[in-house]
């Protein structure tokens, strides 16, 4: 009888350490989803702690806390974890920025400034002039 409530399953040792029992005080004062790209939680725990969020934790998902960046640990086989140290009305900020879509933005921008180029040089090259040969 295992409550998955009540404890987290990871992958590697965290870099913090946590008690064995849950917190007493362990609040979560609000939960926002800003966009599908961006999520604000404010948590207080009296001790060390990790917030498990059911979301999967995909690449390009970055964490703060109260503007620190911080680790997303792999939690339950996949979802995000989030270790924190005790405090009170902690802001943890979750951001997604698709590491695909940067890419094609830059390959996008890179393609755009050849053509530009090609284009600058193709009219600024002189070209010979044709004449009609008459007999």
């Amino acid at each position: 009888q295992v409550n998955l409530r009540e404890m987290g399953v990871t992958q590697y040792p965290l870099n913090i350490d946590l008690p064995i029992e849950r917190p007493n005080i362990a609040i979560i004062h609000s939960f926002e989803m800003i966009s599908p790209e961006e999520v604000v939680v404010v948590v207080s725990s009296e001790t060390n702690a990790l917030l498990t969020v059911a979301m999967v934790n995909y690449p390009g998902w970055e964490a703060t806390i109260n503007g620190e960046e911080t680790p997303i640990v792999d939690n339950y086989a996949g979802l995000m974890g989030i270790p924190l140290q005790a405090g009170t009305e902690m802001v943890i900020r979750l951001t997604y920025q698709s590491q695909a879509l940067m890419l094609g933005m830059i390959f996008s921008l890179i393609s755009l400034a050849l053509l530009f180029g090609c284009g600058v040089i193709a009219l600024m090259t002189p070209h010979p002039r044709t004449s009609a040969i008459t007999d």
